[in-house]
């Protein structure tokens, strides 16, 4: 797609440009979205969002006779309704630019910074959407990047707590989001008497996943990547609006629609997220 946005703006076939460029800049944002790794992510073509989810994760299968019938067990169900923010960024091509032909590393560096902008603010509002419904926190048992890190056991207390309050039964949908500055550390751990490294053994024992992020500065955050803890939507049927600037060239603004709703176990709390603690000293 890159290869026909660029050969359409040094044909000057601005009609085909501003088609392409929203969908580029829409899926090169979605590529570098941290957030999707720890919850879903649903486009929908709608701005108004309604989420019904019962009272009851699960129902109890009761053992019948012959010719029985199960008891009913009742449902209540609770709906979330919101809509969608908007978010704008604008790109500019200058009439020289197009002229000269010899756009595409400007250009190309624009569209870039418009893809990082978005995913920066669709970051933004997945983790302190989380961080606003952290059910459980804790103090890690030293610094992850300390001399004495005790990360296996931080990790497994988090998973306690999300053990003890939810229905989870599995560690295979475990995100544990961490500072970028600590992971380099989490490199060289290694599992007490072996040459295994702590990411690869959370990974491959488990299957649970360690991200790095800039958006946690000392604390780290165990989600559980699921519809239960919450879903990010976005509206992404948009094309990009074209507005001339006289004398100077073009504008494409692109619009971005999206919100995390998270799903709560009581007001402003999901117990699928835990907050660890003091993890970057």
């Amino acid at each position: 797609m890159v290869d026909q946005l660029f050969e359409a703006l040094k044909s000057e076939d601005l009609g085909l440009f501003k088609k392409l460029i929203s969908t580029y800049v829409l899926k090169k944002a979605d590529e570098l979205l941290v957030g999707k790794q720890m919850i879903p992510v649903e486009d929908v073509n709608a701005l108004d969002i309604i989420i019904s989810y019962p009272s009851a994760s699960e129902l109890v299968a009761q053992k019948v006779a012959e010719y029985g019938s199960a008891d009913y067990q009742a449902v209540t169900w609770n709906d979330i309704k919101g809509s969608l923010d908007k978010y704008q960024v604008k790109v500019r091509v200058s009439d020289e630019a197009i002229k000269r032909q010899a756009a595409e590393v400007g250009v190309r560096r624009s569209i870039e910074a418009a893809a990082n902008g978005i995913r920066r603010a669709e970051d933004d509002e997945i983790f302190a959407s989380l961080l606003n419904y952290v059910g459980d926190t804790f103090a890690s048992n030293g610094a992850w990047n300390g001399d004495t890190p005790k990360i296996g056991e931080d990790i497994a207390k988090a998973i306690e707590s999300i053990y003890e309050n939810t229905n989870e039964d599995s560690f295979r949908n475990f995100v544990v989001a961490i500072p970028a500055p600590v992971y380099p550390h989490l490199i060289r751990s290694v599992v007490e008497g072996t040459d295994t490294t702590v990411l690869d053994f959370m990974d491959e024992k488990f299957g649970i996943k360690l991200l790095p992020t800039k958006y946690l500065s000392t604390d780290a955050l165990v989600v559980v990547n699921s519809e239960e803890t919450a879903i990010h939507y976005r509206f992404t049927d948009e094309e990009a609006e074209e507005a001339r600037v006289p004398g100077v060239g073009y504008d494409y603004i692109i619009n971005a629609y999206f919100k995390t709703f998270v799903i709560p176990d009581e007001p402003s709390k999901n117990y699928r997220i835990v907050k660890i603690t003091g993890v970057k000293a």
